[in-house]
């Protein structure tokens, strides 16, 4: 129909005109032509979230990266099987599962496009109004994930007790996971209420996330729940002690690294035992003006006394809080931008985690080199020697001692 029978219609209140059977159809489509073939002739800017289908910025296919760390010949877990839509209509599922692998975190995991988005939370989600935890995101998981808890063996990626701390369901209340922003209500065993996930700036090539609990209510979960699975009411402890079930990684865990740390190099973590790390002191995690060489006329006689070589480089701190790791000059300006490979080389660092050294160049014999480090530029190898540890897990060591 043309705009003049509209007006028409609408003049008269009579739509009954606006109406045709399936052969009047035919005959004013012969008569009149193809009243929208103009329009389909024109060349349009439609926006990029109509093209890719709501979504402005497509994520890679699911479960890709997910797929691509695992060899299923020789792994138990689930497939990378993508169901064609959730059963749970426009509520979805969560779990947060606290994992005691390297270091203790909690997986905050959202069911999403057949998936399980996943961010890795230190310390849990926030259960007061306005506090930020940093949120980093992982790799894409299996449903099958929801519901796991157990071990995952020793050796392989992620080795430790895995348990369910909360399950439960979510609403989407706005927002879109491409775009950098939700904000949801979980109805969780525990978790109750709104949060949001907000997508802050990059660093190294990292996104960054916050999670952030939006209402304006503190929540409270009783302390007889707080340290027990969600579905099975058992501490760590005892899931470790008899595991249910156990998932095979497939990803071996990087054992003992050298000290130093190349940008194209990253420094992995092995767990050490340190005996009464526990009677030591908190630390404050925050940079701490170093100690620097003082000229004195005599060379100090001393047993206790010892030397290094001089490195000629830059000296540094590495402050690792949460999972944010920044590297700092003498004077505490951050060189995370400048050497943005020595920053990432310790992703894998224990949290709450201080380390006083160096930033060294080396020539083709392996010597330092400060030329080379003061022409240095982005693509070529410059290391980090430690010189001490100021603080780990979160205990101050400047004045412990250790062999």
């Amino acid at each position: 129909m043309t705009w003049d029978e509209l007006a028409a219609a609408e003049r008269t209140k009579d739509a009954q005109n606006l109406f045709f059977q399936s052969n009047e159809a035919l005959q004013r489509l012969a008569k009149t032509g193809d009243l929208f073939a103009e329009v389909e002739a024109l060349k349009q800017n439609v926006p990029k979230e109509i093209v890719n289908g709501g979504v402005a910025d497509p994520s890679p296919k699911p479960l890709e990266k997910y797929k691509a760390k695992r060899d299923f010949s020789k792994t138990s877990e689930p497939p990378p099987i993508v169901p064609e839509r959730s059963a749970q209509g426009s509520t979805r599922r969560f779990v947060v599962q606290k994992h005691a692998a390297s270091h203790l975190h909690y997986d905050f995991r959202l069911e999403m496009e057949g998936v399980l988005k996943s961010w890795t939370v230190r310390k849990g989600p926030p259960l007061e109004p306005d506090v930020n935890r940093l949120a980093m995101p992982t790799e894409d998981h299996p449903l099958d994930y929801l519901s796991f808890e157990g071990i995952i063996p020793k050796g392989q990626y992620g080795g430790g007790t895995v348990m369910v701390w909360d399950i439960g369901t979510y609403n989407l209340i706005e927002g879109n996971v491409h775009k950098g922003y939700l904000k949801i209500f979980l109805a969780g065993e525990k978790l109750k209420g709104e949060w949001v996930l907000t997508r802050g700036q990059e660093e190294g090539g990292r996104s960054r996330w916050y999670l952030i609990k939006a209402d304006h209510k503190t929540l409270k979960v009783p302390k007889a729940k707080a340290d027990r699975s969600a579905i099975s009411g058992r501490s760590m402890e005892q899931i470790a002690a008899k595991p249910d079930r156990e998932w095979q990684s497939n990803r071996e865990e990087t054992h003992k690294q050298p000290k130093r740390a190349g940008a194209n190099h990253r420094a992995q973590e092995s767990e050490v035992e340190l005996p009464g790390i526990d009677s030591l002191p908190k630390a404050k995690i925050r940079f701490v003006k170093p100690m620097l060489a003082r000229l004195v006329n005599e060379v100090p006689d001393s047993p206790e006394r010892q030397y290094e070589i001089k490195l000629d480089g830059y000296r540094v701190e590495i402050v690792k809080r949460d999972d944010n790791v920044e590297v700092f000059s003498r004077r505490e300006n951050q060189l995370n931008q400048k050497y943005p490979a020595i920053a990432k080389a310790f992703d894998e660092l224990s949290p709450d985690t201080v380390l006083d050294g160096e930033i060294v160049a080396l020539d083709s014999k392996g010597r330092p080199d400060f030329n080379t480090l003061q022409n240095w530029k982005t693509g070529k190898n410059v290391y980090f020697y430690a010189f001490d540890i100021l603080a780990y897990k979160g205990r101050d060591f400047r004045r412990h001692s250790r062999g």
